[in-house]
């Protein structure tokens, strides 16, 4: 069985919560989804807990409570509240059932911005997907630690999607802005593209998700 955790401490914009929201109950199908944020919404199965200091800590404890509220031996996708995905994101499943698998097909992308900024080659938790029974292991281990950092230490491979994800950049993501990120949101990066498969241009992105938000 195959199940999504979706995540949410709600940072971003609500108009980008929504859409987001709405393209995962899309493209997810038959799969259910478990919804862990820190107030009630209609999404899934829905579990509510309070808001902690955002960091590590707070990022790993909602990915327990969600892991650990799926069936056992369960196939789980990760997903956050500043994703699109695609429909090919949930098909691939381990084969290697002790260890992470990260989608590398992902793609940057910010309000005002005409291209999105390809970001295949790196691991980000947002893309990831494994065996409920590895992961709750490593979360509780990670817990257990009196010398915690930001790394669960979990073996891991790398897979590409057949279309990409859209990570989107508002101003209140988790992860910092790194010199590649900053040169294109002052619109100077050379890496980037202006139609991926799925998504095509940034202006027809944001008419198929309705997301036209605020930065």
């Amino acid at each position: 069985m195959s199940v999504i955790v979706y995540y949410s401490c709600g940072a971003a914009n609500e108009t980008l919560l929504e859409a987001v929201r709405k393209n995962l109950t899309k493209m997810a199908g038959v799969i259910p989804i478990i919804s862990v944020t820190d107030t009630p919404i209609d999404f899934g199965q829905n579990i509510v807990i309070p808001a902690g200091k955002r960091g590590y800590n707070d990022l790993f404890n909602r990915m327990m409570i969600g892991v650990e509220a799926a069936p056992e031996n369960s196939i789980i996708y990760l997903a956050e509240d500043d994703v699109f995905y695609t429909a090919s994101h949930f098909v691939k499943t381990p084969q290697d059932d002790e260890a992470v698998y990260f989608n590398t097909n992902r793609y940057y992308w910010a309000v005002g911005q005409d291209s999105y900024l390809p970001m295949s080659g790196t691991q980000a938790w947002s893309q990831g997907m494994f065996r409920r029974e590895y992961m709750l292991t490593a979360l509780k281990k990670y817990f257990a630690s009196t010398e915690r950092d930001a790394d669960l230490h979990v073996r891991h491979y790398e897979w590409q999607s057949a279309k990409p994800n859209v990570d989107i950049r508002h101003g209140a993501n988790f992860t910092r802005n790194g010199r590649e990120k900053n040169l294109y949101l002052a619109g100077r990066s050379k890496k980037v593209v202006r139609s991926i498969p799925q998504w095509g241009s940034t202006k027809y992105f944001q008419l198929k998700t309705g997301y036209r938000g605020v930065a």
